[in-house]
């Protein structure tokens, strides 16, 4: 069901409760259509469904009377067609009040599976092994049934940012990132726009290779302008221990949740002096979605809360992992596989030493198998996420 039609579901569950409406569910459509501002469901489909919203945000009351008189057309009778708008508009609010959620979900799903390059690329790609089709930006992208627009989208990601949507803040800044990638760096065309600067002619190749240095340069000024007027707690950052205490799951609805993270801490570290207790909330999401020794270790060893340490271990264990145990081997340094005894090559220690652990009191038992098993549930729900 894309999201359109949950709206159109919810409205027509509803309307028994409006005496005498013979609205059918094609027509919902179109009342949602005209509440949003535009003249029909084809042309909502096709347009920039954040601009609809942000248009009857603000003017409601032009909402209401503009999907009154669609009713109207309808052979809807006064009083049904203004029930019938405000039951929209109530349905709508949600969307209405706060459109950056839609924007990030939107941003998101641009970042994450349509032609970003960010999550899928190593800092240390080769950019001669980059195809040219792989890099180009798209115009436009389909989400739950609307087609969405990718430059209106980020200005809108950009507005909703600069108003303290802190999410939005920090998927502008992965957006940021993204462009870069999409820009690998080249001074071949330095000269040549350096000689445009300065007024002189350039040929049609000339041209090409300082328009492409120009847009390299203008990228990493993007860049280097948010990161000076951004501080890091102006993004948004995961909250583990804050759902592990209270229990409430609804909280990764936050786009963190969401982002494959594996080396988000890589792509913030540059650029920020990332303090303990926020790299440490990404670490913790980091092993809930991929749990493995050496992050679980680590948790441990930098955490001195008992029973945190011993939820962390248990969580591990009933994962395949015991951190308690050495984990010791063997590689060949000259060719960085496992060693062979049967063959003479200088070798080299690798692995991990076990945690140790101090002895739980008895008294904290139930606490830490409570915590476990609230680690396991977060853990299964995260997965399901990305």
């Amino acid at each position: 069901m894309n999201m359109l039609s949950s709206y159109v579901f919810n409205v027509s569950s509803q309307i028994k409760n409006i005496p005498n409406s013979t609205v059918s569910r094609a027509q919902i459509f179109e009342l949602i259509a005209a509440f949003l501002g535009e003249k029909s469901h084809a042309a909502l489909k096709t347009t920039s469904l954040n601009k609809s919203i942000e248009l009857a945000r603000h003017d409601m009351q032009a909402a209401f009377i503009r999907c009154q008189e669609r009713a109207i057309s309808f052979n809807q009778t006064t009083k049904v067609a203004q029930q019938l708008s405000k039951l929209i508009s109530d349905q709508l609010a949600p969307l209405l009040e706060k459109s950056s959620v839609l924007i990030n979900q939107q941003a998101l799903y641009y970042l994450t599976r349509s032609g970003s390059e960010w999550i899928n690329v190593d800092d240390d790609y080769d950019e001669d092994d980059l195809e040219e089709d792989i890099l180009q930006t798209l115009e436009s992208f389909p989400y739950k049934g609307f087609d969405v627009d990718v430059q209106t989208l980020y200005i809108s990601l950009q507005q909703a940012s600069k108003g303290g949507d802190k999410e939005s803040k920090l998927l502008e800044f992965l957006w940021i990132l993204d462009d870069l990638y999409g820009v690998p760096y080249d001074e071949t065309g330095k000269d040549w726009y350096e000689n445009s600067l300065n007024g002189k002619a350039l040929d049609n190749q000339q041209q090409q290779l300082a328009d492409k240095y120009c847009k390299m340069i203008t990228k990493h000024q993007v860049l280097e302008s948010f990161v000076t007027n951004t501080q890091l707690s102006d993004l948004a950052t995961p909250n583990i221990n804050q759902i592990i205490e209270s229990k409430d799951f609804s909280l990764i609805d936050s786009i963190c949740y969401h982002i494959p993270i594996d080396r988000m801490l890589d792509k913030l570290e540059p650029y920020w002096d990332l303090r303990h207790d926020f790299s440490n909330q990404w670490l913790k999401l980091s092993a809930l979605q991929d749990p493995n020794r050496e992050l679980i270790s680590h948790l441990i060893e930098r955490n001195e809360n008992l029973i945190e340490q011993h939820s962390w271990a248990r969580f591990a264990n009933i994962n395949g992992i015991d951190v308690t145990q050495d984990d010791h081997y063997a590689i060949d340094t000259n060719t960085g596989e496992i060693w062979d005894a049967d063959h003479d090559a200088p070798i080299e220690i690798c692995g991990f030493d076990g945690v140790k652990l101090q002895v739980l009191p008895h008294e904290l038992e139930s606490t830490v198998q409570t915590r476990t098993q609230i680690m396991l549930e977060l853990s299964k729900k995260i997965q399901k996420l990305i």
